[in-house]
């Protein structure tokens, strides 16, 4: 008798399932292995690599001289600082006691700065910021003080120091913008670039008229401080990053990734493609290179949301899902690149001609101002310079005599000032040429002072 037992209606005996699942199971897991363990090769980059870093000897390096002289001085007090600002801006009269204590450090800032300025080299090079390598904002408390010097000098009656400021503040700017090898060097250098312009405007302020003061500023205000050099520099500055943590234990922070991804970041670096990554990270590099410094006739035409566009996922579901992202994080991250830091800086550099050319053209008319700034050309300039979001010509309004650009959102709408001369943190940059009528006692005596 057979001791076997039968067989089950579908004739498959029990569990004989379990081996072709195996198979496949395997085959997956060796398939999903091939995908993870495939990468490409990685593309030449050459023209992609920034400058060697500066020498960091503070005795040749003037960032680094500034840093080491300038890096304890503390923030002015929250209301220390608005009551400056009220002074700046004809609101409050001018109180000699209370500026005395201010221009405590003053003399010996503007030493340093003159010291630094003169030196060959500028710039921190490459560094890490997750250790704090070196903290930039510490450059800011000693140039407000500068800021304010400038503004006090000139209340006085006191062109030539005025002025001096007034330039030396302005070269730093320009420095740290032309010599930077870093996005947040250019950063800083176009904050710089703001006070500059705020204290350009506290200067003609209190020296209407002044053939001294426009001569200097014209020279100051003669050309754009932002370069697609200078730009370029902090481009590649911050590809340096990006290799590095895509090169390094953790690619996934190459694309500044949402913190909550944080428990994720071991499993997800398994996942990167590295060097596929990498060769279309160098073709998003180059066509934001190229594209940077173009205006254009809209925001979804501008470099920003094109390259956001360009860095987008390509698929749901790909070989390089998560390099992919990372890429899109990226190139989110960078749109302020083209959309807010270089155009903004060019604004003002243009927008301070302008206003240059208005004060000429005030001077000469009886104090009346032209209702066109084409009205300007060629007598005083040889063009209107253009708006650096859209191509067009700056715009212009001659009732509350603001010079303007369309901004970062590329409508015209008109600049919000709260107090001083410079628009506020809008989508609209604007500088204006005259504040609201002066409280008592706040405009500067009568002086020569080189008029």
């Amino acid at each position: 008798m057979n001791s076997e037992s039968p067989l089950p209606a579908n004739g498959k005996k029990p569990g004989s399932w379990k081996k072709p699942l195996v198979f496949t199971l395997t085959g997956l897991a060796l398939v999903l292995g091939a995908v993870i363990a495939y990468d490409t090769k990685l593309e030449p980059y050459d023209d992609l690599l920034p400058k060697p870093d500066p020498v960091k000897d503070i005795s040749a390096n003037g960032f680094y001289f500034l840093y080491d002289k300038w890096g304890k001085i503390p923030k002015r007090d929250a209301d220390i600082l608005k009551r400056v600002d009220k002074m700046r801006n004809f609101q409050e009269p001018f109180d000699e006691a209370f500026v005395a204590t201010l221009r405590m450090g003053a003399e010996s800032a503007a030493a340093d700065l003159h010291t630094a300025l003169e030196m060959p080299t500028w710039g921190a090079g490459s560094y890490k910021m997750d250790q704090g390598f070196i903290s930039f904002s510490q450059l800011m408390p000693p140039v407000r003080i500068l800021s304010e010097e400038a503004w006090i000098l000139a209340h006085k009656g006191d062109t030539a120091n005025a002025l001096g400021i007034a330039r030396n503040i302005h070269r730093l700017a320009a420095r740290m913008i032309r010599e930077n090898r870093s996005l947040i060097e250019l950063l800083v250098g176009v904050s710089i670039q703001n006070l500059s312009v705020k204290v350009s405007c506290d200067v003609l302020a209190r020296l209407p008229g002044n053939e001294e003061a426009l001569k200097a500023m014209e020279e100051i205000w003669r050309e754009d401080t932002i370069t697609h050099a200078a730009a370029r520099a902090a481009l590649l500055g911050e590809a340096t990053l990006f290799r590095e943590a895509m090169q390094g234990k953790d690619p996934v922070a190459a694309g500044y990734t949402n913190p909550s991804t944080s428990r994720l970041a071991p499993l997800l670096n398994l996942l990167v493609k590295r060097n596929l990554t990498q060769n279309r990270y160098h073709g998003l590099l180059r066509f934001l290179d190229r594209d940077m410094m173009n205006p254009s006739a809209s925001k979804e035409a501008g470099t920003g949301a094109r390259l956001e566009a360009l860095g987008a996922p390509r698929m749901t579901v790909s070989a390089n899902f998560i390099g992919d992202r990372i890429l899109g994080y990226w190139s989110k991250s960078m749109g302020m690149l083209p959309e807010r830091v270089v155009p903004r800086g060019l604004f003002f550099s243009r927008a301070m001609r302008v206003r240059l050319a208005l004060e000429r053209w005030k001077t000469a008319h009886g104090g009346v101002l032209p209702s066109r700034l084409a009205e300007l050309v060629p007598d005083y300039l040889p063009e209107v310079p253009a708006d650096p979001w859209n191509g067009k010509p700056l715009l212009w309004d001659v009732k509350t005599t603001v010079i303007y650009a369309v901004g970062a959102d590329w409508i015209d709408n008109h600049p919000i000032f709260k107090d001083g001369f410079l628009g506020s943190e809008t989508e609209d940059p604007g500088i204006r040429l005259e504040l609201p009528s002066p409280a008592p006692g706040a405009l500067p005596a009568p002086s020569g002072g080189g008029r």
